[in-house]
């Protein structure tokens, strides 16, 4: 059986906000993290690896910012990295 990606657009566009203004995604992906300018950080492999993607709710697209090792990240500031 292959990997599949979670459907990361999906989520974040549609399901963006509950009726309280709390963003809904961190319920479902427990480990991200909202760093501020619509950017969410995600550990990965138990805090190994992280993802930054960048939400665009308006236009309903995710955009993957930067994808690295942990200690890669800690080199990076991913309010605004732009890419790996």
């Amino acid at each position: 059986m292959g990997f599949s990606p979670p459907n990361l657009s999906h989520d974040f566009a549609f399901n963006t906000r509950n009726r309280r203004g709390r963003v809904r995604p961190k319920r479902r992906y427990a480990s991200a993290s909202f760093v501020g300018k619509n950017r969410v950080v995600f550990n990965i492999k138990g805090n190994v690896y992280r993802l930054v993607a960048a939400v665009a709710y308006r236009f309903h697209a995710v955009y993957i910012k930067f994808v690295g090792t942990h200690a890669q990240y800690d080199k990076i500031d991913a309010a605004t990295v732009e890419s790996s």
